[in-house]
């Protein structure tokens, strides 16, 4: 590279060398490979702060931490904007004065954030003043407290000041979880953020529905919360004056922590969903399934992708699937042998009808797959209403071999069948 200009090997090294760098650093971490070949390219490597902007520390591997090599690393950044990934939770040990020596220093010039705190860090981190978040642009904050040693605190202002945050996400970490956390303490400017993600068994239902509200610009929602009485809730949803227009939201992923109870279902009943075009209801260990009247405010003909794979829908998926008229992509669980009558109403494409894309996992037949496929292509020939399937994707673990001459076939007609699990 010799005689190229320095902005020109800059660019180069920024290829080479893709963010993140993991802590614990690997013997052919490519950052330190090209510092290691000539003191010109060490020169050029050193002087290119975003080389050094972007870290991953993996406290699973990285035991005992040692924080010297990453305050080397973050100082080789100058004054660029950091991105900093705490991997690893207090199960292994207290993560957070290491978070503290090294996160707190420079947190004015962070724009990515995660990490795993206990409830004392957490309040230093809320307590911090205004504007010490303001290049802040995503945050994941992971509560976990074995001794639940003190109370989080009300009076936040580390948030008052965060023009540019749009990614948000609270999770509590197993058993560990404060019992008096408080999603509304976090005064988080909620108007503005475009990715929410709440995880906790101590956050209500109808804390987040109070959150919702404040949501005008959402586009991707992750709710995963503990169920309240499911009158309670009702109750409030109700007694509102108006519904919660959510107008951007285009992803919803929804999961209940408690098996015995879908009663979090109300939620969704008080918000409207004009743009919603992704819908992922989970559930623990495919709990009960819903009654289809649940859906009825979620279900809507905007939706193109619906990923059923992680919840039953035993008695209420030939209904569920023709509310959700217009779906492209669907995701299933088992397809071919728990709802059999479900894989040839798709084969003749009396529902879902717009079906391009399915994902299936736990298929046992694979020439009964391959029937309803050849149905499909028959019926999408018969019936320009109805599309055909432009790819099937079987998410099996130790895939049987298939037959050729038919995927062939299916080939010649524009299907496509990939095996083994999406990236």
């Amino acid at each position: 590279m010799e005689g190229l200009p320095v902005e020109i090997i800059q660019v180069i090294f920024l290829e080479l060398c893709p963010p993140p760098t993991t802590f614990p650093l690997r013997r052919g971490e490519p950052t330190l490979l090209v510092t290691h070949i000539c003191s010109q390219w060490r020169a050029i490597a050193i002087s290119t702060p975003t080389l050094w902007a972007s870290c991953y520390i993996n406290f699973v591997t990285f035991c005992p931490p040692q924080p010297e090599p990453i305050h080397a690393w973050i100082s080789r950044a100058a004054q660029s904007s950091l991105s900093l990934n705490f991997h690893g939770s207090a199960r292994y040990f207290d993560t957070s004065p290491m978070i503290v020596d090294i996160v707190f220093p420079v947190i004015h010039r962070c724009s990515f954030l995660s990490f795993c705190l206990d409830t004392i860090t957490l309040n230093r981190l809320l307590t911090l003043p205004p504007g010490s978040l303001r290049t802040l642009r995503s945050m994941t904050i992971i509560v976990e407290d074995k001794a639940q040693m003190a109370d989080i605190t009300p009076f936040s202002t580390a948030f008052e000041s965060c023009p540019q945050l749009h990614t948000f996400a609270l999770v509590t970490n197993g058993e560990y979880y404060p019992k008096n956390l408080r999603i509304t303490n976090f005064r988080v400017p909620w108007h503005q953020l475009t990715t929410l993600r709440l995880c906790s068994a101590s956050i209500l239902a109808h804390e987040c529905l109070d959150i919702l509200q404040q949501c005008a610009s959402l586009q991707e929602c992750s709710i995963f919360v503990s169920p309240i009485e499911g009158f309670v809730l009702q109750r409030v949803v109700e007694h509102s004056h108006r519904p919660t227009v959510l107008p951007f939201l285009h992803t919803l992923y929804t999961k209940f922590l408690n098996p015995q109870s879908d009663n979090c279902c109300f939620l969704w009943h008080a918000l409207r969903l004009p743009r919603l075009r992704k819908f992922q209801p989970m559930g623990p260990a495919y709990s009960a399934p819903w009654s289809l009247s649940k859906f009825q405010s979620v279900l809507c003909d905007t939706i193109e992708e619906l990923d059923l794979s992680r919840f039953r829908f035993p008695e209420s998926l030939p209904e569920t699937l023709a509310l959700a008229f217009n779906v492209e992509t669907l995701w299933l669980s088992g397809g071919s042998h728990k709802y059999p009558g479900i894989m040839r109403a798709l084969g003749e494409g009396t529902i879902s009808p717009h079906l391009t894309t399915l994902y299936l996992s736990s298929v046992k037949s694979f020439d009964f797959l391959f029937d309803v496929i050849e149905a499909r292509v028959t019926a999408a020939h018969a019936n320009r209403g109805i599309a055909a399937f432009a790819k099937v994707v079987v998410m099996n673990r130790g895939i049987e071999p298939l037959d050729e001459a038919r995927l062939t076939v299916l080939a010649e007609a524009g299907v496509q069948i990939q095996l083994g699990y999406p990236r």
